[in-house]
């Protein structure tokens, strides 16, 4: 039962997850796990090794941490984001994921009373992005007074954007390489050189509020603050011509955020050849349920997101589809090296036999692992 799923993670102590549970009665909980420890004073910020006040005192018990159980609205979902509100009774400090995907799962959840395994698929893969949403007209006001016929060309390119972080689109890469020039710029009003590299990657969500308004008078005045909007733009256009010309209907999101890997044990060209994943042109984004991180600033190829995939229907007649990017086996001589690369960029997913009979009817390969003294001849 759900019950004893969340028990069985008292002691649990590392890593912490965010587990959800399922049972055969139909029932449903969500629960953190880990020790979550407590500390002699509650603030935010960098801690002093030298000061006592900073030290453990113990943990959050068990029975306090967030957890949800049998939710009358009849659903769970978790996206990395915090958990429990601003009031709950123990302090909890995390890196929280951008602030979108949570909210855009449960928006999508809660669109039709019926679900289906393609549907949650396609959730997965959704490629809407909030921040643009709720930026972009932030963006337009800032700029509707510019004459200069650069500009006004690029902002014909956001007429009717749907806000999907498609690889094809135009305007995702428009808005997506302004918003990294506007936030760095936003940290480096009030942040010392030396702190800039530690805090580049945060506060998105300071950066979109003031796209609308001067929050925390973060500027001297609306008026630097519009200024300095037109200025990160026309930087956005400047570094977007200068890497794929000048025509911007070359400015395609898939031409600058690809998703691929380079092996670790590669130095050579032909190492490099042999063992890497090539770059493909990859949907999404930071702030999308199809989650395609790009770090650091200024590079826009992804290297973190959703390496594996499932949805699974539960019953007597079982459904269990997954992807896993880029394949199944580490061995880069194996078929199944990257054999899934491309379904995952493509959204789509694969099934996966969960009958015994049925998977060694099918199997094309036994691998099987004997401890070395077994494997000896007698």
């Amino acid at each position: 039962s759900v019950d004893d799923g969340r028990e069985a993670l008292r002691t649990w102590g590392c890593p912490t997850f965010n587990l959800v549970f399922a049972d055969t009665s139909g029932d449903i909980a969500y629960q953190t796990s880990g020790f979550l420890p407590l500390r002699g004073r509650e603030m935010r910020g960098y801690r002093s090794l030298h000061e006592p006040a900073d030290a453990w005192v113990g943990f959050i018990p068990f029975d306090g941490l967030p957890s949800l159980v049998r939710p009358e609205r009849g659903w769970v979902a978790t996206a990395n984001n915090p958990t429990a509100p601003p009031d709950f009774p123990y302090p909890l400090f995390g890196t929280w994921a951008p602030e979108d995907r949570a909210g855009r799962a449960e928006d999508l959840i809660q669109s039709t009373n019926r679900h289906t395994v393609a549907g949650f698929e396609q959730y997965q893969n959704d490629l809407f992005s909030g921040r643009a949403q709720r930026g972009l007209s932030g963006l337009l006001d800032a700029l509707a007074g510019s004459d200069d016929p650069t500009i006004r060309s690029a902002l014909v390119r956001f007429n009717g954007w749907d806000f999907r972080l498609t690889t094809e689109s135009v305007p995702a890469s428009l808005f997506y390489v302004f918003f990294w020039r506007w936030h760095q710029t936003v940290v480096a009003r009030r942040f010392s050189e030396h702190l800039i590299p530690l805090v580049r990657d945060a506060g998105w969500g300071l950066s979109s509020d003031l796209l609308h308004t001067n929050v925390a008078d973060w500027f001297d005045d609306d008026a630097e603050r519009t200024a300095t909007i037109c200025t990160a733009f026309a930087e956005a256009v400047t570094w977007l011509t200068e890497r794929l010309g000048p025509n911007p209907d070359a400015w395609k999101w898939g031409s600058i955020h690809r998703l691929g890997a380079e092996h670790p044990a590669a130095s050579t060209p032909l190492q490099h050849e042999l063992l890497d994943i090539p770059p493909a042109p990859a949907p999404g984004g930071a702030g999308t349920l199809a989650n395609a991180f790009y770090t650091p600033p200024g590079t826009f190829d992804t290297r973190m997101g959703a390496s594996y995939r499932m949805v699974v229907s539960m019953g007597s007649d079982p459904i269990f589809r997954s992807i896993t990017w880029p394949g199944q086996s580490g061995h880069p001589g194996s078929p199944h090296y990257a054999d899934q690369a491309a379904h995952h960029i493509a959204g789509r997913f694969i099934d996966l036999e969960s009958d015994w009979s049925t998977i060694e009817s099918s199997m094309t390969l036994r691998t099987t692992l004997m401890p070395a003294a077994m494997s000896e001849p007698a």
